[in-house]
């Protein structure tokens, strides 16, 4: 199970833009839940974690903002797709899910997340080193996270 890796010193002096894995994950949730209305909120943002001093996922190209999901809409795609990608975290190499005033990791589980941001409009995304940067052609790296998400 992959566990939460915090930005390092060599990611944020090197990384410049989302990472390829990252941008695979991205484009096959998109695709495969579009028609739930969900979006692209972003990957890159060089930033620190709201509210806080400590560097972002989003500052490496290791994170994604799911958007189009709202929580206090009670038949919203949202809490079905975070739990998708929390079954399948090992899978697709997730380190973390931030959603509805929750923040899900492997080691910690589940447990209630006072951040700035409440994660109601949109589902945050992290990502281990090693499926951001993932040699795999991108083709093959959707096909994987098709079917680890979507059984497709």
């Amino acid at each position: 199970m992959p566990s939460y890796e915090p930005p390092t010193k060599d990611e944020l002096r090197r990384v410049r833009g989302p990472r390829p894995g990252v941008v695979a994950f991205r484009d096959t949730v998109l695709f495969w839940t579009m028609n739930h209305g969900t979006n692209d909120l972003g990957i890159y943002a060089k930033r620190n974690i709201r509210g806080g001093s400590t560097p972002s996922l989003h500052a490496v190209g290791r994170a994604w903002d799911i958007g189009g999901v709202n929580a206090n809409d009670p038949g919203n795609y949202g809490h079905e797709l975070a739990l998708r990608i929390i079954a399948a975290s090992a899978l697709c190499g997730v380190t973390e899910v931030i959603w509805n005033r929750h923040r899900w990791t492997e080691a910690g589980g589940t447990v209630d997340y006072h951040g700035v941001d409440a994660h109601t409009t949109h589902i945050h995304v992290g990502f281990t080193q090693a499926i951001a940067d993932n040699p795999s052609p991108y083709a093959d790296l959707c096909k994987w996270f098709g079917h680890a998400l979507f059984g497709v």
